[in-house]
């Protein structure tokens, strides 16, 4: 006791001191320390920006305290209003001084210097925060531009106003030494300038222009620093030639109507400005008309002359640079007793017009000179060899006609002239019209409409075509993010796809106006959906296009190779989601998934999709297949089918296959075995929070397997718990077992089996032999790792280990590390562990408290009922708790003929409240003493007195 009081005492000080400690930690009220080496404070910088801190700890004695974190931004402040971050990154650390040294390259920003903060922030382990703030400026980067003249620029002159703004920071860059003007073009020249100011320059002389050709014209600046930067350049084209200008359908001399069409052709070479046509009578030296058009080299004027007589036709043309020219004068006669006939429409200034439409509305004018009268206008259409004729009749000296003519495919030539009354007529005047309303062709070779792609980048082959009389085509590829012109007949293309349904559209146009589309949808879609609001007609393989029926999802995903089926939130019963007579699912893919919970929308998880098996074998039956499954309940199988196969696996029936499950629960289903989960011949199982209840028989069984993990397993109020069978290096860790009616865990022989860090709890096994925990061992290595094994009742309390071989066995089973207590056998066996015929066994660190029997306190009950060298027991490290009167920790008993040999008994701490029979062995001997000195507390019993049935010191080293 006095020892027990001095170590209260230590510990109570330790944690006195601990805590003093604690405090002084928090007398820290200093914060860091900041030195800003570089940048310096309102300097301007270019577009390098060193930076050079260091940060150092407050440190006293006998406080401990180091930088936990240094942040530093750099920003950019515009119009006093916006901050903008260039640049932020954080250090953590925990030293108590820290040097941090870079380069920053600023970005350029614009013409003028803007302010950039930096903001500098140190925070200790304590949390005490030091900040600092340093402005500096960005130079902005020089800027020599050309204002004067306006491009694009054309002159017939080579003297003119050239002006150049300049923005330049001279602190950084130094004063300006000069400024030239340098002009390429055959030859380079340079020319100095004048100053209108610091930021202006000018110059206005004549410049040494090559004539005729493009000049090439920009300013290079020079600073005392011997920094150098040019302005962009610009084109000055000197033009000095006149253009040329004539009448091209006059004649001098020529006997013309009242009223006739002159056609004016002008050329220069660089652009026509103006063009005019002057009309001057003969007997006046005052033009009567004066027509003008701009920015066109041919032309085509309607003179109507105000009487007969002789006049000049004088052309006129203007270039953009200002030359000028008069062409050649023709003298024409007018004969006001000639008719005259032009139209208005179709504008005709070449000859031949194109049109889609299948009729046109001829309109214009005839007239002649009083007294005559137009009589006629004769109209023919010349198309494939028909001819139509049209007359119209008149009796005015000026018509105005309009009529609507039907056009053939094809070039239609439209003649036609006027008549009057004084038997003349106009010369034959025609149009050309080439009709084309056939539209093109429009072809999407490939893909096919409703096609499914599984990446969102894919070829598209087109074909287009016009085999009528257009001059040409185009087409465009329009997708909500893709318009993609085309112009040969045969083309590839590449675009890209939305995720879902793609509307991918070929548009082509003639030249006439004609076009021809041709739509067809594809989908870009790694997954398939399935809703039960869903319809068995639909894709499946849009968002909103869900099938209903999660096998009908199967059947495409392996005729389509799309793995990954998502299914909705709901219920999915026979006739409503499910279609199967034995199975609610079939899954025989290779790497497939099938991931419940989504919502309507299939954005987001939200919780699980149900299969109601109702009464079918089998809720999922997966058969050689790559699996990952995720948010389900799986209720109602009953697994009573006739074969074999349909009698097991009720909620998930598993052959021959690997994968994951996870965050299902599996319920209220029955089979013979397997109710919950039945794993046969598989291997590379991961199996993680799922939760089992209400199965009949045994929740999972896993048969013939390896390599089948239970992680996070909850397993409660069924029948069996789980059953591992014949398989290797198969786990179940961190799971739960509760009120289960038989066995929690029963592990039937294999190799590398454990479990370990799972709890198992109320459990109750009274109809059978078996324990909470049961053990059938042939050859068999498992262990049992850092369990919690507590409150369960049956025929032996915690753990029952059966080998049925023990003269062949090779195995091991280790029970290391758990806490048993509080569990009660029926028949005097084990309350805690019973190992019968047990070979190679292992019980070491353990915790056992508090297990009970009927009859005796046996807490680990060792039986042999065979002849030799079997048991191998190592008890050590246990620590046995609580047996009550006349307790009996380990106890062996069998056969008469049966030795229990080569076992060791070690390193064990009992605190119980009586010290008698803490071991007995087969004959009934007690090893440890049946009393207990005062000196017990401390000694050690060394070297026990044997028993005759033990070849060795069965016990050492035990308090």
């Amino acid at each position: 006791m006095k020892l027990n009081v001095s170590l209260s005492v230590i510990f109570l000080l330790s944690f006195w001191l601990s805590s003093c400690e604690v405090n002084f930690k928090l007398l820290d009220t200093k914060p860091p320390n900041i030195v800003v080496y570089s940048p310096i404070e309102n300097r301007t910088y270019y577009n390098r920006l060193p930076i050079h801190i260091q940060v150092n700890e407050i440190y006293e004695k006998p406080k401990e305290s180091g930088i936990q974190k240094i942040s530093i931004k750099i920003s950019r402040i515009y119009n006093t209003m916006y901050d903008t971050t260039i640049f932020e990154t954080n250090i953590h650390t925990n030293a108590n001084e820290v040097i941090v040294k870079f380069n920053f390259n600023i970005p350029f920003f614009g013409m003028y210097s803007e302010p950039i903060y930096i903001n500098i922030e140190a925070v200790d382990n304590q949390g005490n925060k030091s900040t600092r703030q340093l402005a500096v400026s960005q130079s902005p980067i020089p800027i020599l531009s050309i204002y004067l003249p306006l491009l694009p620029y054309s002159t017939n002159t080579n003297k003119f106003l050239i002006s150049e703004r300049i923005n330049i920071t001279t602190e950084y860059y130094g004063e300006i030494e000069s400024v030239k003007l340098i002009i390429s073009n055959n030859n380079v020249s340079e020319l100095d300038v004048d100053f209108f100011n610091e930021y202006t320059w000018y110059i206005e002389k004549e410049l040494p222009l090559e004539p005729n050709q493009n000049n090439y014209i920009y300013a290079s600046l020079k600073t005392i620093n011997n920094f150098t930067t040019n302005s962009g350049p610009i084109l000055i084209f000197y033009d000095i030639l006149p253009p040329s200008v004539e009448i091209v359908n006059i004649t001098n001399g020529q006997n013309l109507p009242l009223s006739t069409h002159i056609d004016i052709q002008a050329n220069d070479n660089n652009y026509i400005y103006e063009v005019k046509l002057i009309v001057i009578p003969t007997n006046s030296s005052i033009p009567s008309i004066i027509l003008s058009t701009n920015y066109f080299f041919y032309c085509s004027f309607i003179v109507e002359f105000p009487s007969g007589g002789e006049y000049y036709l004088i052309p006129y043309a203007k270039d953009i640079a200002g030359n000028e020219t008069y062409g050649q004068t023709n003298l024409v006669i007018v004969n006001s007793e000639m008719p005259y006939i032009y139209v208005f429409e179709p504008i005709n200034d070449f000859n031949t017009l194109s049109t889609n439409k299948n009729s046109i509305t001829l309109s214009g004018k005839a007239g002649i000179g009083t007294p005559n009268k137009i009589t006629n206008i004769k109209i023919f259409i010349e198309n494939n060899g028909n001819t139509i004729e049209t007359n119209l009749n008149f009796n005015s000296e000026t018509v105005n006609f309009s009529i609507n003519l039907n056009l053939g495919q094809g070039t239609n030539q439209i003649n036609y002239f006027a008549l009057s009354d004084n038997n003349k007529s106009t010369p034959t005047n025609y149009v050309n019209i080439i009709v084309d309303s056939i539209p093109p062709i429009a072809e999407i070779i490939y893909p096919t409409n409703n096609e499914l792609f599984t990446t969102n980048i894919i070829s598209i082959i087109t074909y287009i075509n016009d085999t009528n009389f257009s001059s040409g085509i185009y087409g465009n590829i329009i997708t909500s993010s893709t318009n993609i012109t085309i112009w040969q007949n045969t083309n590839t293309n590449y675009i890209t796809l939305d995720y879902g349904r793609n509307q991918i559209s070929l548009i082509v146009y003639d030249f006439f106006g004609n076009s021809k589309t041709n739509t067809i949808s594809v989908i870009f879609s790694t997954n398939i959906y399935v809703s039960v609001n869903g319809n068995d007609n639909n894709s499946g393989l849009v968002k909103n296009e869900p099938l209903k029926t999660i096998q009908k999802a199967i059947e495409k995903s392996m005729e389509i190779n799309i793995n990954n089926i998502l299914i909705s939130i709901g219920t999915y019963t026979k006739g409503n989601g499910l279609n199967m007579n034995s199975s609610g699912v079939v899954i025989s893919n290779e790497n497939f998934n099938l991931i419940g919970g989504w919502d309507e929308t299939f954005e987001n998880i939200i919780g699980k999709s149900v299969i109601d098996a109702n009464g079918l074998n089998h809720g999922i039956f997966i058969s050689n297949s790559g699996i990952n499954i995720k948010n389900f309940t799986i209720i109602n199988a009953i697994a009573d089918g006739i074969t074999p196969i349909d009698k097991v696996g009720g909620g998930i029936l598993i052959f021959s296959s690997s994968g994951e499950l996870q965050n299902i629960t599996i319920s209220n289903n029955i089979a013979q075995t397997g109710a919950g989960i039945y794993i046969l011949n598989s291997t590379d199982l991961y199996i993680s929070n799922i939760n089992l209840f209400n199965n009949s028989n045994t929740a999972i069984e896993i048969t013939n397997s390896l390599g089948i993990e239970l992680f996070n397993v909850e397993v409660n109020n069924n029948f069996n718990g789980v059953a591992i069978i014949d398989s290797q290096n198969s786990s179940i860790i961190n799971s739960s077992f509760r009120y289960n009616k038989q066995n929690a865990i029963k592990i039937v022989n294999g190799i590398q089996n454990y479990v370990s860090n799972s709890q198992i709890v109320f459990n109750s096994n009274t109809t059978t032999s078996g324990g909470i925990i049961e053990i059938v061992s042939s050859n068999s290595i498992i262990s049992l790792l850092n369990n919690s094994v507590i409150s369960n009742y049956g025929k032996v309390g915690g753990i029952k280990i059966l080998e049925k071989s023990p003269s062949s066995s090779q195995g091991k089973i280790t029970i290391y590390g758990n806490y048993i207590a509080l569990n009660n056998s029926t028949e005097a066996l084990g309350g805690a562990i019973y190992g019968s015929n047990t070979t190679k066994l292992l019980i070491k660190d353990n915790i056992l408290s508090n297990n009970t029997t009927s009859s005796e306190s046996k807490t680990i009950t060792i039986f042999s009922s065979f002849n030799g060298n079997w048991s191998k027991l190592e008890l050590s490290g246990n620590k046995f708790y609580g047996i009550g009167q006349n307790p009996v920790a380990i106890w062996e008993e069998g056969e008469a003929s049966g030795d229990i040999k080569n076992h060791t008994i070690s390193n064990n701490i009992f605190y119980l409240s009586t010290y008698t029979n803490l071991y007995r062995d087969i004959s009934g001997t007690n090893l440890l003493p049946t009393y207990i000195p005062s000196s017990i507390i401390g000694i050690n019993f060394l070297n026990a007195v044997p028993n005759s049935d033990h070849d060795a010191n069965p016990s050492t080293n035990n308090i």
